[in-house]
């Protein structure tokens, strides 16, 4: 089933489900899947109704309801995704997905400073993760607060840095006209992780844009020696 909605291939994995739901019916995994198969194919109403299933075969967990409360986030029924989202904080409040989530409601109930408390509550939680960072800096992204954006994107990366806060970071300073400050960052990190190309194309791209281009030519070849398909 996973492999079929990995491969946009929504109606096998939806066949595939039905099957496995008949013969081992009640089962949270297949429910799962069901359900996520469903959604893909467009059967919303279907999708609920089998994530109220999981949620009765697996009331321990806050799965089921989160699962409901994205359906309906999907179809902008507000009021009951808030609904479903309590109901898996009831179960476990600390559930990052369900969090996230939130921060979704808000941000679509234009409530952009409740979503950002749940960024800032993120960040409390889970102080050495990213996750927290990541929303603010979204959630400011959203809102054309290109600053906000890249202070909380840099927070995060000195937390935990990964390749997607560094795109992230870089293209919220393109933004606020202050990417060559981050030069010097995305030059270590293309040291640090040779292998790299995405990084590596941001920072060409942008050296070409301000007419560097004897330093944009000299990164494109590099991208080309790591992946010589890649056609830049």
């Amino acid at each position: 089933v996973q492999y079929n909605l990995k491969n946009r291939k929504p109606l096998k994995a939806l066949s595939i489900a039905r099957e496995l739901n008949e013969a081992i019916p009640n089962n949270p995994t297949v429910l799962k899947a069901l359900g996520l198969a469903q959604l893909a194919s467009d059967q919303k109403s279907n999708a609920i109704v089998t994530f109220d299933q999981l949620a009765n075969a697996a009331p321990e967990s806050p799965e089921g309801n989160y699962l409901i409360a994205k359906t309906h986030l999907a179809s902008n029924d507000l009021k009951q995704a808030r609904k479903a989202l309590d109901a898996a904080k009831r179960i476990n409040p600390n559930q990052i997905p369900t969090q996230l989530s939130y921060a979704e409601l808000e941000i679509k109930s234009k409530q952009p400073k409740k979503a950002i408390k749940t960024a800032k509550s993120l960040q409390q939680q889970f102080p050495n993760q990213s996750v927290g960072y990541i929303l603010e800096g979204d959630i400011y992204t959203q809102q054309k607060e290109n600053k906000k954006a890249a202070k909380a994107y840099e927070a995060g990366f000195k937390k935990a840095p990964s390749e997607q806060l560094l795109v992230k970071l870089f293209n919220a300073n393109i933004k606020t006209g202050t990417a060559k400050s981050k030069y010097g960052l995305m030059e270590q990190w293309i040291k640090d992780h040779p292998n790299d190309t995405t990084v590596t194309l941001l920072l060409a791209g942008d050296n070409q844009v301000n007419n560097n281009n004897k330093k944009a030519i000299s990164l494109y070849k590099d991208i080309v020696k790591k992946d010589p398909k890649n056609v830049v």
